[in-house]
């Protein structure tokens, strides 16, 4: 993963803590053509900043939903593209256009879960590119690659200057309601010493105390 996303680990990956519904609740949905298998989605607890034009894409349109990946081995074809909220009986389903949430089952291993947003939601638009706001109170840390040129303390001064306030000489002027004990953490991968996996201090840390 770090080779294939992250600039041959030159890059870095950021790791979100999203609040969900209660037990972690994961829905079921048929696509509604026998050829693909059920998709697994869930509805966090978030609500990106964007806002639509249109009223009733954003009362149906503006929670955002983490779906699982579907691994096929053919490509599915293009409908109707769309995503947001049916009628299902006697309640609502999120429903979403498969060419979104599908890859070759070459790719399985990736276990992938994604999080799409309409463009109708921008919060800023540059170049061409879409971004879309809300996300970064919920970073919980930073995971420099192995070959990322930039140093673990200069990313956490910007980021948390960044996230929590203002940046002042070497210190941080907090935003209300946020001290230092909500700084996100930035840690460097490394290899293990008996695997081909690479991992952070924080998540060994993690798995030694599970």
């Amino acid at each position: 993963m770090w080779a294939h996303y992250a600039d041959n680990h030159k890059g870095c990956c950021v790791h979100f803590r999203f609040p969900a519904l209660p037990k972690q609740n994961s829905y079921e949905r048929n696509l509604g053509f026998p050829e693909y298998p059920i998709y697994t989605y869930r509805i966090l607890l978030v609500e990106h900043e964007g806002k639509s034009l249109f009223q009733i894409i954003q009362e149906t349109n503006n929670h955002t939903i983490l779906c699982d990946v579907l691994y096929l081995e053919k490509r599915s074809g293009l409908n109707e593209i769309s995503l947001g909220y049916s009628k299902c009986g006697n309640k609502e389903e999120f429903t979403i256009d498969p060419v979104f949430i599908t890859k070759d089952k070459s790719w399985e291993y990736e276990q992938e879960q994604r999080i799409i947003i309409p463009t109708s939601f921008p919060t800023e638009a540059e170049d061409n590119l879409i971004f879309v706001g809300g996300f970064n109170e919920y970073i919980k840390s930073v995971m420099l690659g192995m070959h990322c040129p930039h140093s673990e303390g200069a990313t956490q001064s910007i980021i948390n200057a960044l996230t929590l306030g203002e940046k002042n000489g070497s210190n941080i002027t907090y935003k209300d309601g946020l001290t230092y004990d909500d700084q996100i953490n930035v840690s460097r991968v490394k290899p293990t010493s008996d695997t081909f996996e690479v991992i952070s201090d924080e998540h060994e840390a993690f798995l030694k105390k599970a």
